[in-house]
């Protein structure tokens, strides 16, 4: 399904023309996330851990598929803060965001990892057209896929000043890298213990030669407890499930946070 869609996306692209293909994939994503179905499972358990008022932070933003729904859920008196490092995707997640006319939303042409650092992307292509949302850090030692490259900004969340507010939520999908931004969030994670929902694939980690299970360990010690979503339900799992790459991390503390979602009907 995956290869068909990629031809499909390169023939409309040498069809049309990068620069209308990217006006097709900004009307596409606008459409989609103007749908309140979209991700509806997710979304649902996020409404009743996002409350208006709240921050929130989007690592490894993409088109912008959770912060159009996170600034939504927030409301006018909260903030999302959004991060996509590759250029490219930078320009069409900020015409998304401006086509919803948020004015909660502040985004950030920037990666996050465990420092502050220069790192190779690789885009793969498919006949030439750039897969962005496959976008990774680039495995110099084993790295075989066709791909560009592109050198990006890297900073650690501790670094950033992201406004007063208590962070309630920080969402993560970096395509294996998300032990590296776990490593540079620890002062924020001890400070504001969100809730931490982390897209977490063993094949991206292996890729970067890294062990997925490394993160669930990290936050087991920091005292996050690991839940898959179930249809409309957390269930606590203790190692990574096999097929499963979405993980909620909720402290221990916070633990009330899962009785309620899944006692609402």
């Amino acid at each position: 399904m995956n290869c068909v869609k990629n031809i499909l996306k390169a023939g409309i692209c040498l069809l049309v023309g990068k620069k209308n293909y990217h006006r097709i994939v900004i009307r596409h994503w606008v459409k989609k996330l103007s749908k309140p179905e979209y991700d509806e499972n997710h979304i649902n358990i996020l409404r009743k851990i996002v409350v208006p008022g709240s921050t929130c932070v989007d690592v490894g933003a993409n088109m912008g598929q959770y912060t159009v729904k996170l600034a939504q859920l927030v409301g006018e008196d909260g903030m999302v803060f959004s991060f996509e490092p590759v250029g490219e995707t930078y320009k069409l997640l900020k015409t998304i965001i401006g086509k919803f006319g948020f004015n909660n939303v502040e985004s950030y042409n920037l990666g996050l990892g465990k420092t502050k650092e220069k790192l190779p992307i690789s885009i793969p292509s498919y006949f030439g057209v750039p897969l962005l949302g496959l976008s990774h850090v680039r495995h110099l030692s084993s790295e075989k896929t066709k791909s560009t490259q592109e050198f990006v900004e890297f900073e650690c969340l501790d670094n950033l000043k992201l406004g007063n507010s208590i962070i309630s939520l920080i969402k993560i999908d970096v395509e294996g890298f998300e032990y590296n931004v776990i490593q540079g969030a620890k002062d924020t994670l001890i400070k504001h213990r969100p809730v931490l929902l982390i897209e977490i694939d063993p094949s991206m980690n292996s890729r970067l030669g890294l062990d997925a299970s490394k993160t669930v360990s990290t936050l087991n010690a920091d005292n996050y407890e690991m839940y898959v979503l179930d249809e409309t339900k957390l269930c606590i799992k203790y190692d990574l499930v096999p097929g499963e790459v979405m993980y909620y991390f909720v402290p221990k503390e916070k633990s009330g946070i899962v009785k309620i979602i899944n006692s609402s009907d």
